[in-house]
């Protein structure tokens, strides 16, 4: 969730090492789409270490724009 945590690079490199195959991608599917039912669900499969690794420290906003209108 941008502005909430930071993206989790860690997720990507995951999926694509275990969804090589169809039965790997069913496997993967099974434990992190079929299982979780809310953010409670993902958030205890991820853990609170990596929820803590993944939480924004330091804000950094974005400068106004105007776009004419």
């Amino acid at each position: 969730v941008p502005g909430y945590y930071n993206r989790d690079h860690q997720a990507f490199i995951d999926y694509r090492n275990q969804s090589k195959t169809a039965g790997d991608f069913a496997e993967w599917k099974k434990c992190w789409v079929d299982s979780v039912r809310s953010p409670q669900d993902y958030k205890r499969l991820i853990g609170p270490k990596r929820m803590r690794e993944l939480s924004i420290e330091h804000h950094d906003f974005s400068e106004p724009v105007d776009y004419g209108y």
